[in-house]
């Protein structure tokens, strides 16, 4: 059975029932489809958010719109669909919103960590995480989450979400996917190309 389509089974087994869809633009109707297909057949609730593909790393305002929505929707499990920047969003979001802390401190962490100010983040934070790659990007189903900052200027540099743990910045056990579905019926050759199987 193509991956896919056993989604919302991978879903299942990590104890989720009510999903974060994470969904990039470039994602055809067909296999978002398919996606949202299975996690009805597993019985999960879960709500679609697109991200709007705009560069290669994801902007922080996506990733605070992404937490907003999950603050309204309540997920216990987060989903994400599309290529790097949007599993970056994702990870991001389960990272941020599967804090202990309410509403309002769940998004000044953000803001903290956009601009640099913020101390790592302390696992065990993550909700249950499922990427499903529609490119071939190794470094998006890492731990690693790098973000543009919401600020215009000359030197948009990079910040990363930063966990603490035994490894590395950047890396820690609280940003790793519990599961990557890798579907080759699903991944396109190209990280321009619209993936719409």
């Amino acid at each position: 059975m193509q991956p896919l389509k056993r989604l919302g089974a991978f879903a299942r087994a990590e104890r989720a029932e009510r999903c974060l869809l994470v969904v990039d633009s470039s994602v055809g109707e067909g296999v978002r489809g398919q996606a949202e297909d299975s996690l009805k057949q597993a019985g999960l609730e879960y709500k679609v958010h697109p991200i709007q593909r705009q560069f290669r790393w994801p902007h922080g305002a996506q990733v605070r719109e992404a937490v907003e929505v999950a603050e309204d929707f309540a997920p216990n499990a987060v989903v994400g669909l599309g290529a790097g920047g949007t599993l970056d969003v994702s990870k991001a979001v389960s990272a941020v919103y599967g804090r202990q802390h309410g509403r309002r401190e769940r998004l000044r962490e953000i803001d903290r960590i956009l601009a640099g100010r913020g101390p790592p983040l302390e696992p065990p934070l993550a909700l249950p995480t499922l990427l499903v790659p529609t490119t071939p990007s190794v470094a998006s189903t890492s731990g690693r989450v790098l973000l543009l900052p919401d600020r215009n200027d000359a030197q948009m540099c990079l910040t990363p979400l930063v966990v603490a743990g035994p490894r590395a910045v950047g890396v820690g056990v609280g940003l790793q996917a519990r599961r990557v579905v890798a579907d080759p019926t699903i991944t396109a050759c190209s990280a321009n190309a619209p993936v719409t199987a």
